[in-house]
């Protein structure tokens, strides 16, 4: 039987990465292959009891049939002023991901880029590495514009780079297991408690008045992993919630209880892009406080800027009038980006069933 592997994060069982990994794999699976990746992350192998899992890189690849890298932002750095942070981030990019893109070409085995994203990279080897990588795949699908020139930039073969939109856009029409319904629920996703962040704690803030306001509303405080500053959030908030009745807690265990509570809730308020992603799937009421360049990407595409804060211009009352001003706003996805979500499926199922 065909083996496909599948690669990207799976060093971390973050609600995104997870995700990639469950709709490419149930895609090999329907076709009757065996996706296969190498992961020591016992929550990642928890959540994709489907595929196969190597505990030797190299076995990983000699035995697969085909490589694909199926979504992610692993072609383009973490932002972050030190030099020297960007430079171990570069080392351990190659060391978690690109290995195993290199190691394909090693055994000539054919490689594939479905929707992932790219941007700066400072360390000069991972930069060759994944200039060899783009270089020798077969297929390049990047999610975005700024994707795109970023592989540019770094002299890749440009003419094999299609620009398509992030996968996960299509997530409502993948799924078709998920109740969808309009709560009076405001999901609110925080990197970090209010009492240790200005930023988070100014949030809350417009979030307790539009409460307060419209006493019909609920808050649940979510996390997509649980771990650092979203522990520290989900800790304060618990404790909150034992005395308000408005606000309750989510503590993110796997993919499918997330994506549920998105899709019943009115309003989600995240920093994060596939939390964001997937709201906007599901045509909720998505207010992004981006922590990435490829967040702001994703809204410049979508042409909906006005729902993003940037940091710099968060004050007390700015996402409480953002909120009013889209609350009586219906934002639903163009069937096209749709299409092009799609595509990047279509195109997976394309390349791995080629002999």
């Amino acid at each position: 039987m065909k083996e496909i592997f599948l690669n990207g994060a799976a060093f971390t069982d973050n609600f995104g990465d997870i995700l990639f990994f469950q709709v490419f794999s149930k895609v090999v699976n329907d076709l009757g292959y065996t996706p296969s990746m190498y992961s020591e992350n016992e929550k990642v192998r928890a959540q994709l009891s489907n595929v196969s899992f190597y505990s030797n890189k190299l076995d990983a690849i000699k035995n697969a049939d085909k490589i694909a890298y199926v979504g992610g932002g692993y072609f383009g750095e973490q932002p972050n002023p030190k030099w020297t942070y960007r430079f171990r981030w570069g080392l351990q990019n190659i060391r978690r991901i690109q290995v195993f893109g290199i190691l394909a070409i090693w055994y000539k085995k054919p490689v594939g880029i479905f929707g992932a994203g790219a941007g700066n990279i400072s360390n000069p080897l991972t930069r060759m590495v994944i200039d060899k990588i783009v270089n020798k795949a077969e297929i390049v699908i990047v999610r975005d514009y700024e994707s795109k020139e970023a592989l540019k930039r770094k002299k890749s073969e440009a003419k094999h780079i299609i620009e398509s939109v992030d996968t996960i856009l299509a997530i409502d029409t993948i799924l078709n297991d998920v109740h969808v319904a309009c709560e009076k629920n405001i999901l609110l996703h925080l990197s970090d408690s209010p009492e240790n962040d200005e930023n988070s704690k100014v949030l809350w803030e417009d979030v307790s008045d539009f409460l307060k306001e419209n006493r019909n509303f609920r808050c649940t405080i979510i996390t997509d992993h649980f771990s650092g500053g979203q522990k520290c959030s989900y800790d304060y908030f618990s404790n909150m919630s034992k005395t308000n009745s408005q606000v309750s807690v989510f503590k993110y265990t796997d993919t499918i209880s997330l994506i549920n509570l998105i899709a019943k809730s009115e309003y989600v308020i995240t920093n994060k892009l596939h939390v964001g992603v997937v709201g906007l799937s599901y045509n909720k009421k998505v207010i992004s406080i981006p922590n990435h360049p490829k967040v702001v990407n994703l809204f410049k595409q979508l042409g909906i800027e006005e729902r993003l804060i940037r940091k710099e211009n968060l004050n007390k009352g700015k996402l409480l009038s953002v909120m009013y001003k889209i609350q009586s706003e219906e934002l639903a996805i163009d069937n096209k980006v749709k299409e092009r979500a799609l595509f990047n499926v279509d195109s997976f199922k394309e390349f791995i069933s080629k002999r």
